[in-house]
């Protein structure tokens, strides 16, 4: 086998396509949405993965009055929704209680196919609206279901605190 030494032009050449592909990535998810006449500007994203798997990339949004949040799945494979309940279902182990809007909450969970967004809004007030693309599946005034919608990424404990992280921008 011939190794080839790149000479330093050439890793340059490399250097900066890595980087606009790292850069593309970063920005794969929208920088701000809108909902409700509001703008929504992007705090952080992260990619979720199972087994080495890219199940789908996460972003979390906040309005500059920080009264309305949304976190937006965008998927990259098909899932099931009864995977999908299995992730709900583990992220609400160490909750006690709250079975109504956990109810609520597994009850308008979609199978999604690639290519598909899932956006989690929150407002002030207490509401919590739940879409699969454009079509609204749910929205509540239920404080529970407000209090859990984002539990499993953002909350107390969330199964991933590295995602978390990279969610708040930290």
């Amino acid at each position: 086998m011939i190794v080839k030494i790149l000479s330093k032009e050439n890793k340059m050449k490399l250097y900066y396509c890595l980087l606009f592909f790292v850069t593309f990535d970063l920005w794969a998810m929208p920088r701000s949405v809108e909902f409700k006449n509001k703008t929504l500007i992007k705090q952080g994203q992260a990619k979720v993965e199972v087994f080495f798997f890219d199940v789908y990339e996460i972003a979390f949004y906040k309005s500059s009055d920080k009264k309305l949040e949304l976190l937006r799945l965008k998927y990259l494979r098909d899932i099931d929704k009864n995977a999908s309940i299995k992730g709900w279902n583990k992220s609400f182990d160490d909750l006690k209680g709250k079975s109504k809007a956990k109810k609520w909450i597994l009850g308008l969970t979609p199978d999604m196919k690639k290519g598909q967004v899932f956006s989690l809004y929150k407002e002030a007030s207490s509401k919590t609206y739940i879409y699969k693309e454009s079509d609204l599946l749910g929205e509540s005034s239920d404080r529970e279901v407000y209090e859990l919608v984002h539990y499993p990424w953002i909350g107390k404990n969330p199964f991933d605190k590295g995602i978390k992280n990279s969610l708040l921008g930290k």
